[in-house]
């Protein structure tokens, strides 16, 4: 039974106690009861501040929960997805290790560029529906109390990271030399799935360090657009912590967009958060260095 009499600290903390092993059961030992445990906290000076009691303090850890579940939903690997809710004994012995380290992970970060050579079955390849991180993004700004930098860190990496692998597949479907099919798409792509390696291995060359004939007109549409796509790869290199600088990643926003690049509204508006709190340092945490293999 929840009491609806105002709490203790100490009460409280001896609450929190007993919910988080509770509730994360298959969630612990990582980023995620990390980062559930620093919220915790600010659950527990929030409900203290208010005067408020044991029925207030589960709702608030029932909220942070509802963030930290939603970032690790969106971004869950794809392979591992069927077997996210599976008894262990369905679940075969090769992804038993990778879904474990993954349920206790809210977010491990894709490199684009692996994405852009690889393909879009690649490991380090991010999509799924904008408005769905963006949902969870308006419910985490509408709790002042619960803002954590690390959190800020994760929608933000994430919606960057989104965009420049959409993009990066843009590229590589409409503007690589070669044949295109009655949709305008590179008639190797979809065979290949998106990777450079088995489309045209003289794009990849070019785009990462080598030239051809048709990468060096700087006018043509896979120059202007790989341009773009590296301005924008510069951004997600900015967002490597432990220590940001948020200003320098807005610039580098910035930098990109001058050149063709589009961010979604809520990047822009998070950046501008962040840089409110700190202009110059951004402890987002030890995860925000570690990428999927």
């Amino acid at each position: 039974m929840i009491s609806e009499e105002k709490i203790t600290e100490r009460d409280a903390g001896r609450y929190v106690s007993q919910w988080i092993p509770e509730t994360l059961r298959l969630q612990r030992g990582g980023q995620f009861e990390a980062l559930m445990t620093d919220l915790a906290k600010q659950c527990i000076t929030e409900t203290l501040r208010a005067g408020e009691g044991e029925w207030e303090l589960d709702s608030r850890l029932a909220s942070a929960d509802g963030v930290l579940d939603a970032l690790q939903t969106f971004g869950f690997p794809y392979a591992l997805e069927k077997f996210r809710w599976e008894s262990e004994d369905k679940i075969p012995d090769a992804f038993r290790k990778p879904l474990k380290s993954a349920m206790a992970s809210v977010w491990r970060r894709r490199d684009p560029s692996r994405s852009f050579k690889e393909g879009f079955e690649s490991a380090h390849y991010f999509s799924g529906s904008p408005a769905e991180l963006h949902e969870a993004l308006s419910v985490y700004l509408a709790l002042p109390w619960l803002r954590h930098p690390s959190v800020d860190w994760l929608f933000l990496d994430m919606m960057i990271t989104r965009e420049i692998s959409a993009f990066g597949e843009e590229i590589k479907k409409k503007c690589f030399p070669g044949r295109k099919d009655s949709m305008g798409d590179h008639v190797k792509y979809w065979t290949a799935k998106g990777a450079t390696s088995k489309m045209l291995p003289t794009g990849f060359a070019r785009i990462f360090g080598r030239s051809s004939r048709e990468f060096n007109d700087p006018k043509s549409s896979i120059s202007l657009a790989s341009n773009v796509w590296q301005t924008m790869h510069e951004v997600w290199r900015c967002l490597t912590g432990p220590v940001i600088n948020p200003t320098m990643v807005r610039d580098e926003m910035i930098k990109s967009k001058n050149v063709g690049a589009v961010w979604d509204v809520p990047s822009w508006a998070l950046i501008e958060r962040v840089i409110e709190s700190d202009r110059a340092v951004w402890l987002v945490g030890p995860y925000s260095q570690t990428t999927m293999p």
